[in-house]
């Protein structure tokens, strides 16, 4: 297992930092993967994708750009519970979630669901992403004895895998989910799509600063697939060119404990009582 993490990181922040909303990050990427638009008409292909735990859309967003602007991607729904996320996922990225209760739910009301996404007659290959919650597996969980309610939802989401069998499934999660030992869930969540016919897996740690997010975060990142030799894909940004939280919501105002803001009302500071 690779850890992809570069110790000369830019601090997040800094004075002399400044918000550059014109620079397009998406383009760049395309151009450091030598991503040829073009190819798409070669490969005459669209996949149709669906993102499960889909909280505010960060990871439907890569989806959704790519697929903007080369077609080879349609993000077709969403699923998640918060209503405040699933706000800003439509905000954003104009797809209403499905406020729906994945931990319990049957796997056939879902599949239903899904059914009823893609329109009569049209089938394309599919794409599954999925970010189960992770507080579980957190290192900064108070739960100590790794029984935290959710950490099942991985095993959920190998399910719905199963079930659905797209063409790629892909799950991200915080770096604790492959370095714990025993690591019973991710070692329980491959069994699950193995048996499905998912032989081809990836799984690492990679430093998502190294792909755009504004922010050094390392994470889990599986990649899975039945007949694709799947790889994750190289670095694209080196840590002079890493994105901040400053250039992502720069400007943004700062608010006083309890308030919000007039133009955005998602943009808000819960009020702390201190005791």
């Amino acid at each position: 297992m690779r850890t992809r993490l570069n110790s000369n990181k830019r601090t997040c922040g800094s004075p002399e930092e400044t918000v550059n909303p014109e620079f397009d990050y998406v383009q760049e990427a395309l151009l450091a993967a030598n991503w040829d638009v073009s190819s798409t008409a070669v490969l005459g292909q669209v996949y149709d994708v669906i993102d499960f735990f889909s909280g505010c859309g960060g990871m439907s967003y890569g989806f959704h750009e790519i697929g903007a602007r080369t077609g080879i991607f349609s993000l077709i729904g969403a699923f998640d519970i918060d209503p405040d996320a699933n706000k800003t996922y439509e905000r954003n990225l104009g797809i209403k979630p499905y406020d729906v209760d994945l931990a319990t739910s049957d796997i056939e009301l879902i599949r239903d669901i899904v059914r009823d996404m893609t329109p009569s007659g049209k089938k394309n290959p599919l794409i599954l992403i999925g970010c189960a919650p992770c507080q579980g597996f957190s290192k900064l969980s108070k739960r100590k004895d790794g029984k935290d309610p959710r950490n099942s939802l991985v095993s959920k989401f190998a399910e719905i895998v199963a079930a659905l069998s797209p063409e790629i499934a892909i799950m991200e999660n915080v770096p604790d989910l492959l370095r714990r030992k025993p690591n019973r869930y991710y070692e329980s969540f491959k069994r699950i799509i193995e048996k499905a016919g998912y032989e081809n897996i990836e799984a690492d740690i990679v430093n998502m600063a190294e792909y755009g997010v504004p922010q050094v975060r390392l994470r889990t990142t599986i990649i899975a697939s039945k007949d694709i030799k799947v790889t994750l894909p190289p670095a694209i940004f080196a840590p002079p060119s890493f994105r901040t939280v400053r250039d992502a919501i720069g400007f943004l105002p700062p608010l006083k404990s309890g308030g919000s803001w007039d133009e955005d009302p998602m943009h808000r500071s819960d009020k702390r009582i201190m005791n």
